[in-house]
């Protein structure tokens, strides 16, 4: 692996993942490339032993592996915006994302998705098929269903299709993360979306990565609601972060924002039961949004509908232990 200027940055954020850390980490460096590729490693203040296997390969591979250590959990204080710094260090033309709990099966993976980069610059993403491994067997994707192999953003707004270890993009930090970031729960589809803003989505049909699913994983800890939910306020957030170049797919977000919160609005009951039992914190996501934004958010449709449920359901008055409307709420956690 060439280790000169870096034409790819590996961005890798890992928390606790003392027992697959390794297997992410010699994905990495088995990739045979004809550019200089670095390997950024985010430990967001480990309690096990991640720490320490990042140091010993860092010592192995000082040009290569580039550890950010840190020792304050820094999601707990600022959800995803620590993020931005991590892309700030990134060198590269290119960004490929793998989390520490996830690993790349084939050595030719960055070679495959830079070439095919390299020669169609309309192209913003290019990601790939993943395994899933699930109760220590490997299984074919089926959380994800990607419409077609070529994609744009009209597609992903329906739903996030694109597994994080597979994702490839161009290096556009300044244009993709906007001030609302840090309120989106799925930081992962955030960026993805924005990255479409720019450009189409290819998507590689071959199995070159594992998706790992444990019981700390997304899709193992979490409820399909819960998810929904986080889903929702994710739309609102890139609706906050758009600029007028981008009219053309508002009303589609506004359209799945209006949708998605109907289905929520319909199955409320089973919302509030789920909310009891999690952190109201995804709420104050979207809440902490500066009171200038704020009445960009009173337009969309999410608030008109959360609004009137908010005020027709009692459960979710005593919970917060308030009376009145949303403002009420707002007024409380601002």
């Amino acid at each position: 692996m060439n280790t000169n200027q870096p034409q790819v940055s590996i961005v890798c954020v890992t928390y606790n993942h003392e027992e697959f850390i390794e297997e992410a980490i010699n994905g990495f460096l088995m990739q045979k490339t004809n550019f200089p590729v670095e390997v950024i490693i985010h430990d967001d203040a480990s309690t096990d032993n991640t720490t320490k296997v990042i140091q010993e390969y860092h010592t192995k591979y000082p040009e290569i592996i580039k550890p950010i250590i840190q020792t304050q959990n820094q999601f707990s204080i600022r959800q995803f915006d620590f993020f931005r710094d991590i892309l700030k260090k990134a060198e590269g033309k290119y960004i490929a994302l793998c989390e520490g709990d996830d690993y790349w099966t084939d050595s030719l993976k960055l070679q495959k998705q830079v070439d095919f980069m390299e020669l169609n610059p309309e192209f913003s993403i290019c990601f790939h098929k993943v395994k899933i491994l699930k109760n220590n067997q490997l299984i074919e994707d089926n959380i994800t269903n990607v419409p077609s192999k070529i994609t744009s953003i009209t597609d992903l707004v329906k739903g996030n299709y694109i597994h994080t270890p597979s994702c490839v993009f161009r290096n556009r930090q300044d244009s993709i993360i906007g001030a609302n970031f840090i309120h989106s729960p799925l930081g992962d589809y955030y960026i993805h979306m924005m990255n479409a803003l720019h450009g189409k989505i290819f998507h590689i049909d071959e199995d070159m990565a594992v998706y790992r699913i444990h019981p700390h994983s997304m899709w193992s800890s979490q409820s399909s609601l819960y998810h929904e939910t986080k889903t929702l306020i994710s739309y609102c957030c890139i609706l906050l972060d758009l600029d007028k170049n981008f009219d053309f797919i508002r009303k589609d977000i506004e359209s799945h924002i209006a949708c998605r919160s109907q289905i929520i609005f319909n199955r409320h009951q089973d919302f509030i039961d789920d909310l009891a039992k999690e952190p109201i914190l995804i709420f104050k996501n979207i809440i902490r949004i500066n009171m200038m934004e704020l009445q960009k958010i009173k337009r969309n449709p999410f608030y008109r509908i959360y609004q009137s449920w908010y005020k027709f359901n009692r459960k979710i008055k005593k919970l917060f232990r308030i009376q009145g409307s949303l403002n009420s709420v707002l007024a409380l956690l601002i």
